[in-house]
């Protein structure tokens, strides 16, 4: 949700400004689970690494029996690397970057982000996109911008252990309620891993694994984006075995980016609604919470009347100068 400031210039005060703060509209409301759609999607390669695990697996959400009527998977520029369901990072244009919704990384061995994939894997999921991690066996990302480690073959054991952390996350319920016994054989048998070195006020754990209880899928928001990681290579699951309950949690996810709940954002300092600024500018404060995203880690952009947004950042509060006569509007999202 984004907040609009307006102000309007008054040559009868020294500095004259009328600002007001008004509440607008959701960005994204959630379309019905079952709504027809095509979600732009592929398994990602970076510069570093040319793997891409489990290819068919687009392929198999695309006719497997359980998917919705309508849903459709489209890989929108597969001319590019001229793979079917897969896209090279390097090989992308900004452009074609912004037209994927869902980007798949897993890897079977540790791979190296070049900072120049770093920075455009972040801005992209900045921008709205959703990056799922899901590893393979092995897979370590070096130089990812918000960091974690996969602990791979934990001796956990990868059947009948799982359980969910938060029942009520829509990767759960979203178009599929998955039961305890779903749940709990999620990811691919051939697989026990879990995830660690990670920010925990950065990232929820939606599922936990083992009788340790170590964290096994993590979610977090990252600007209008999301960034969604499993232990134990669900996708690849999906691809070689057409599990039930894996095939539920991809369409699940898929459906996750129509949820695109945004995180409420409230004003806290700033002039009132149709107040008189009589100085040069004005300082403006805001505040954020998200059902996903802890509200240090929430990400904030701002514009003024109407121009460039800002970088996606942390910093709840801006100061305006230079303001000429006339109206003028500030939103923060």
């Amino acid at each position: 949700m984004r907040r609009e400031t307006s102000w309007l210039r008054d040559s009868a005060c020294c500095w004259p400004a009328v600002l007001m703060l008004v509440t607008m509209a959701v960005l994204c409301q959630a379309a019905p689970a079952l709504a027809e759609k095509t979600v732009n999607a592929a398994n990602v390669v970076c510069s570093s690494s040319g793997q891409e695990t489990h290819p068919g697996l687009f392929a198999e959400l695309n006719s497997n029996i359980l998917k919705p009527d309508g849903w459709r998977v489209a890989n929108p520029h597969a001319n590019v690397s001229g793979y079917s369901w897969r896209t090279d990072l390097a090989k992308l244009t900004d452009a074609q970057l912004a037209a994927f919704q869902v980007l798949r990384f897993s890897a079977t061995s540790p791979v190296i982000l070049s900072p120049g994939d770093s920075d455009r894997l972040r801005a992209w999921v900045s921008a709205g996109g959703t990056l799922w991690i899901d590893d393979a066996g092995g897979m370590l990302i070096a130089n990812f911008f918000e960091p974690f480690d996969f602990r791979g073959y934990d001796g956990q054991a990868a059947d009948g252990n799982k359980r969910a952390a938060t029942w009520q996350h829509d990767l759960f319920t979203s178009v599929f309620q998955l039961t305890a016994e779903e749940l709990s054989r999620l990811g691919h048998q051939a697989y026990s891993g879990h995830i660690a070195g990670f920010d925990q006020q950065a990232w929820v754990v939606a599922a936990v694994n083992g009788s340790d209880a170590f964290p096994d899928i993590l979610v977090r928001r990252l600007g209008q984006g999301r960034i969604v990681v499993t232990a134990d290579n669900v996708g690849g699951a999906v691809a070689d075995n057409r599990n039930p309950e894996d095939v539920k949690f991809c369409y699940n996810l898929l459906n996750w980016l129509n949820d695109q709940t945004p995180p409420n954002t409230q004003v806290t300092n700033g002039p009132g609604p149709g107040s008189t600024l009589c100085t040069a500018g004005s300082t403006i404060s805001w505040t954020g919470s998200d059902d996903t995203t802890a509200a240090g880690h929430l990400f904030f952009s701002w514009r003024l009347d109407g121009g460039a947004w800002s970088v996606w950042d942390k910093a709840t509060t801006t100061t305006l100068s230079g303001l000429a006569p006339g109206t003028h509007t500030f939103e923060v999202a």
